[in-house]
């Protein structure tokens, strides 16, 4: 396997190279825009659940500004944008991100965005570690990790892509303060995702279809935006499911909405994580998802959620039936998925490991008295 277990402790080496001097963390996300959110709010978590006696951490957007940025600021947060959406076709945009780097001085360079080119940037500009988070199966595995003094991945299907050795670190997310009830009224398959190929929305409106020819009454709902928005209304039209399907658009709290749902739905068959799937869970949803990808590490099928064949086109359409029809399956499903975000996904989980990593890649070499590049 190309994933490594994580120390759990050991500022030692680290303190021996600073001193009492904290660590400084830059981390390097994509756009500020709603369709970021995922990685940002791992960064908003570390920011709030890192030691702040050890650890100070930058955020910076290398693509659009948006939303994120405040949010990230309002955890205290020095953020930056660049605007720099064109890679190597926009030089004046890698002369300002280098031009940054230059005056800045990181100890470590957390990547979770960007390609070689920024990676080569960062080489030439700073001496900080750099680290390579990987949050999905990449293209060309080889090229993703080039360049890195050590690699992390969000789930060990991911780090089965990647021929080198790495670090798993799942996402953490934390319970909502208000207790999950059970809940009444109409049944409400919820999606959350961006609409985009990829996700499975297409076959789950075809799912949908024969859920309402089986005699369901269930709707489905879609929080989400992307540029496949007007192509899946379409489809909706056109399999007569205007009055089952609805698309929320952009949702800034999902709150309200798990609260309103009976469960939850991820037929995407290649998820790297399926944070929003972690979310739903944390809020007592059962999960539907594909066994595939990252979702059976999140997903124990039959104790805290299903999970459908990919080769059997009618596993999805059953195992949501099966839910559909039984209440009581779906609360202790819930329920069960509820105590395992809290033993396994855990904000301070995530903290803990991902510090560890920070840690280790910065142990000194013996007699030397410089950063330790592995």
């Amino acid at each position: 396997m190309a994933a490594i277990a994580l120390p759990v402790s050991g500022f030692v080496a680290a303190a021996g190279v600073f001193g009492m001097r904290r660590v400084e963390v830059l981390h390097l996300l994509g756009t500020a825009a709603e369709e970021g959110t995922s990685i940002a709010r791992i960064v908003k978590t570390l920011a709030a659940e890192l030691d702040p006696a050890k650890f100070r951490l930058q955020a910076w957007f290398l693509g659009d500004d948006g939303p994120l940025r405040q949010e990230l600021e309002g955890v205290g947060l020095v953020t930056r944008v660049f605007g720099w959406t064109r890679g190597a076709k926009d030089p004046l945009g890698a002369l300002r991100f280098r031009a940054a780097l230059a005056a800045g001085s990181f100890d470590i360079v957390h990547q979770h965005f960007g390609a070689r080119s920024v990676r080569w940037l960062i080489r030439r500009t700073s001496r900080a570690a750099l680290v390579v988070n990987l949050h999905g199966a990449a293209a060309d595995p080889r090229v993703a990790v080039v360049g890195s003094d050590g690699v992390l991945a969000c789930s060990r299907w991911v780090a089965d892509q990647v021929d080198v050795a790495c670090g798993v670190v799942y996402p953490g997310v934390t319970l909502p303060a208000k207790a999950t009830v059970p809940r009444a009224g109409p049944l409400i398959i919820g999606i959350a995702s961006r609409l985009v190929a990829g996700k499975g929305l297409f076959e789950m409106l075809l799912a949908m279809k024969h859920l309402v020819e089986l005699g369901s009454g269930a709707c489905l709902e879609i929080a989400g935006d992307g540029p496949l928005r007007e192509e899946l209304s379409r489809q909706i039209r056109e399999l007569d499911l205007q009055e089952r399907v609805r698309l929320l658009g952009w949702q800034a709290n999902m709150g309200p909405l798990f609260q309103r749902w009976s469960l939850f739905a991820m037929p995407s068959v290649n998820e790297g994580f399926g944070m929003a799937a972690l979310e739903a869970m944390a809020h007592g949803l059962p999960v539907v998802g594909m066994r595939s990808g990252a979702l059976p590490e999140l997903i124990s099928d039959q104790e805290t959620g299903l999970l459908a064949e990919v080769t059997e086109p009618g596993s999805l359409v059953s195992h949501l039936a099966r839910l559909l029809e039984n209440a009581e399956l779906r609360t202790r499903l819930g329920a069960a998925s509820q105590e395992s975000v809290a033993q396994r996904f855990s904000p301070r989980e995530m903290a803990i490991r991902t510090g560890a990593f920070y840690e280790s890649l910065l142990g000194l070499a013996p007699g030397s008295g410089q950063l330790q590049r592995p």
